[in-house]
């Protein structure tokens, strides 16, 4: 396809610090896939790149867009947050025995979840409403202590039978990267482009995890005006953040390819 200049700027530019402000139809994720395409024809190594993105079935476009593109080249790694974290701790055993397993963990069903949860309950004899052990807003200090018996509780039943939650994993692998923990420092030093798509869906975690990378160019790109994951903890305030920061070239996708006048 044939990219105008917004785009093109975006595809070439040698800054190590872009975000790309770019709505539905912008051609976003065209120009990202072009971008690591042109990064790795100028020598960058595919196994340096590391695109993230929010949902399993935006992931596997990418892929495939990026091999439809480079055909019969090496693939640069295209993963969700969560799959990205699964991915190395099913690979690396010295960030499972960091975070307390002695084998690849399994997902844990809701059904199973929510069985510990209630056996961490009547073990801890918690006493507190199940609301505020979800919302955790506005606690005593009695109360404050009830939930970190709890958690502690959760976290060792969830090893003693092998399981991690979604959320967890997310959670206690970007965790082991935000405190530079050493079993991670292979990974700081292997990843030095990484690019995140509808960056606006980054929840707090998220964003420390990649700060947490010190020597990495960024390529994050998204929409101010867009926020679906809110339900969930994420927040486009990171995003307006960057776009009223210094440090960062801003570059704004304007025209919607996707819609007509």
């Amino acid at each position: 396809m044939g990219f105008n200049k917004e785009q093109l700027q975006a595809i070439n530019s040698n800054s190590d610090r872009i975000l790309c402000l770019a709505g539905a139809g912008s051609g976003k994720t065209a120009s990202l896939i072009e971008r690591i395409s042109r990064l790795v024809h100028d020598g960058v190594a595919p196994s340096s790149i590391l695109a993230l993105t929010f949902t399993n079935v935006a992931g596997a476009e990418m892929r495939e867009r990026y091999e439809k593109r480079n055909p019969g080249k090496e693939i640069p790694e295209f993963r969700t947050f969560h799959s990205f974290c699964y991915s190395i701790l099913c690979k690396d055993p010295d960030l499972r025995t960091a975070l307390g397993y002695a084998e690849v963990p399994n997902i844990a069903s809701d059904v199973q979840e929510k069985n510990i949860e209630e056996r961490a309950m009547t073990q801890c004899k918690i006493t507190i409403s199940k609301e505020k052990l979800k919302n955790r807003e506005g606690l005593t200090k009695q109360e404050q202590f009830q939930v970190d018996l709890y958690d502690k509780a959760v976290n060792r039943l969830m090893r003693a039978e092998n399981l991690i939650t979604f959320d967890k994993l997310n959670k206690d692998v970007s965790e082991l990267f935000v405190q530079d923990h050493p079993a991670t420092k292979k990974y700081k030093d292997q990843y030095r482009y990484i690019a995140t798509d509808e960056f606006q869906d980054t929840d707090g975690i998220q964003i420390r995890f990649l700060n947490s990378f010190p020597n990495t160019n960024f390529y994050f790109c998204g929409d101010t005006l867009q926020a679906i994951y809110q339900f969930r903890g994420t927040s486009n305030e990171y995003i307006k953040a960057l776009a009223n920061s210094d440090g960062w070239e801003k570059i704004r996708l304007y025209t919607n390819y996707r819609s007509t006048n």
